[in-house]
């Protein structure tokens, strides 16, 4: 199985873990690199998660995450095809990088997109680029 995870996916670790929709997501996450880490999974990043990843102001966490996405199998390169798809997805009410993002995980043809973004999921599922699942969804899904 081929997954492209949202940049929140990968924070989610580390956010606040009192808020049981964060505790529960953060659990599915770990699940999910469980299974990345023995190749059940794979996982594809993108020069995208990297750009949002340098922007976080906490160092320790920037470091963590970017641990995290130095596990993916491949990494999805910028490109003028993929920002023009991205432009188009924009066009289609995607905020700008939420496009960038599922044009990369189209790019990469994975099975699922996945995103704890309540806003993000409702758009992708409205336009119907990369089927679109949070963490827990994944896991209801029984695909593993």
């Amino acid at each position: 199985m081929r997954l492209y995870f949202d940049n929140n996916v990968y924070n989610r670790l580390f956010d606040d873990l009192s808020v049981p929709r964060n505790r529960e997501e953060a659990q599915a996450v770990e699940g999910l690199f469980e299974k990345v880490v023995v190749g059940e999974v794979e996982l594809y990043g993108s020069f995208v998660l990297e750009l949002e990843n340098s922007r976080l102001s906490q160092i320790l966490r920037r470091e963590r995450v970017g641990a995290l996405i130095s596990l993916a199998r491949s990494r999805v390169e910028r490109d003028a095809a993929l920002l023009a798809r991205a432009e188009w997805l924009q066009r289609g009410g995607l905020r700008k990088y939420d496009a960038l993002h599922l044009a990369a995980a189209e790019r990469a043809e994975v099975d699922y997109f996945v995103t704890c973004d309540d806003r993000l999921l409702k758009e992708a599922r409205r336009i119907g680029v990369v089927e679109t699942v949070t963490p827990l969804e994944l896991f209801d899904k029984e695909v593993f």
